[in-house]
């Protein structure tokens, strides 16, 4: 397995720096939508009386919240692949060292380990949890 050619580098960097023009659209909406939430309830005075009838609005922000989590956890990630072109090591598992396969990171552009990889490490995180 080789390494990327430039060509595919610049493939690469621009799907994921139009990636990350989407992210940060979406998570500037959604941190809108939180704020605006936010301040509504404040306003009228029901955030109290929505937090003890378990209202369907505070589960609607949590989820908000939860997206914008996600949403900068992705910018993050993204970022971190951009930093990788620059410095020369996009496409190569942080964990063993060998090419990322290019199906991989045409599946996942911001991977950091091999699918082989991967899977331990998830294996690991997931008993580390228990």
């Amino acid at each position: 397995m080789k390494q990327l050619s430039p060509s595919q580098l610049a493939y690469f960097r621009e799907r994921l720096r139009l990636r990350r023009d989407t992210v940060n659209i979406q998570l500037v909406a959604t941190q809108e939508e939180v704020f605006e939430a936010a301040e509504s309830q404040l306003m009228e005075g029901t955030l109290s009386t929505q937090l003890a009838d378990g209202s369907s609005d505070l589960i609607t922000a949590e989820i908000a919240v939860a997206t914008v989590g996600d949403l900068e956890f992705q910018l993050q990630a993204i970022d971190a692949a951009l930093q990788r072109i620059a410095e020369g090591t996009y496409g190569t598992c942080r964990d063993c060292g060998q090419p990322i396969p290019i199906e991989r990171l045409e599946a996942l552009p911001a991977a950091t380990r091999c699918i082989t990889c991967e899977r331990r490490h998830e294996k690991v995180s997931l008993a580390l949890k228990w």
